[in-house]
């Protein structure tokens, strides 16, 4: 399971009185809100194949990118009769449908989506209540071990980092984080006062 993970913790606040406590409520709206700024960020770093995170991918060797070009046309091919048995009548659905790229760390698209987009089946975006001062939000993708080979890279392969993210970007989505929890804690703030704390 490969996956960027943020670490929320109250725990070095001196004093922090239980009524601004962590719950399993907060984590999973800051999770949310996480998950929306990071799949943007996600669906940015694809389409400009890494230079959104300032580290352009390398390109594809030309070997392999002579392959994927085959895969594509083949693709393109079963594409077209499946499409024609659908008007026809003969299929009333296109899940075989294939759709094949040759951009960098996309030939399905099924790991791009399942970065990008919350509905798909491989994407990670939860908030985990660990304790009333520690929640951790997991953001990224579950999936196949080449997940993580794009990560860190191989004997073959360049890196090429889909999780990477500018010091802003990062600021971008802590914000979104920092913005739930402090609307959090002026809810208990001001539900304290009106009980007489």
């Amino acid at each position: 399971m490969l996956r960027a993970r943020v670490v929320v913790d109250l725990s070095r606040l001196r004093n922090a009185p239980q009524l601004f406590a962590f719950t399993p409520r907060m984590m999973s709206e800051a999770a949310a809100v996480a998950d929306s700024r990071w799949s943007g960020q996600m669906k940015t770093a694809f389409s400009t194949e890494g230079g959104s995170t300032g580290e352009k991918w390398p390109p594809l060797s030309p070997k392999y990118l002579a392959w994927k070009q085959g895969q594509r046309a083949a693709g393109r091919q079963k594409n077209r009769a499946l499409i024609a048995a659908y008007r026809a009548g003969k299929s009333r659905f296109l899940k075989q449908h294939q759709a094949m790229s040759t951009r960098i760390l996309v030939l399905s698209g099924v790991m791009r989506d399942d970065y990008s987009f919350r509905d798909n089946p491989g994407h990670v975006a939860e908030g985990v209540y660990l304790s009333p001062t520690r929640g951790l939000i997991n953001l990224g993708a579950r999936g196949p071990k080449f997940y993580g080979y794009h990560t860190t890279g191989t004997r073959t392969m360049p890196r090429r980092d889909p999780l990477r993210r500018t010091s802003q970007q990062m600021r971008h989505v802590f914000d979104g984080i920092v913005d739930v929890v402090r609307a959090h804690f002026a809810r208990a703030f001001r539900a304290a006062r009106q009980a007489g704390y």
